[in-house]
């Protein structure tokens, strides 16, 4: 059902972008270059974990994939929010 994947992958993207753009956080990233490089890093990471989910083939596996795949954007947003953005990215990162 690539349809089902689509979207989560269209969920995952957009919420990716939106984090790195800003969000909120503890790490201690020194540059905007450093900050940007971590907040790839973790959503490359979250990005290979949705890859291997396994595609429902019927309408019961539906929700578990979601729910697996939901599993990996939250962490992947805790991820992005312990993260330091430099003072120049902070108000985007807090929006």
């Amino acid at each position: 059902m690539p349809p089902v994947r689509r979207p989560l992958a269209g969920i995952a993207a957009l919420g990716a972008a939106a984090l790195i753009a800003g969000c909120g956080g503890g790490s201690d990233s020194s540059s905007a270059d450093d900050f940007r490089q971590e907040a790839d890093e973790i959503c490359a990471d979250a990005n290979s974990r949705l890859d291997t989910l396994t595609e429902p083939t019927s309408g019961a596996a539906v929700l578990p994939f979601l729910q697996e795949g939901l599993t990996i954007q939250a962490d992947e947003l805790e991820r992005i929010r312990a993260l330091d953005p430099p003072d120049d990215l902070q108000p985007a990162f807090d929006e």
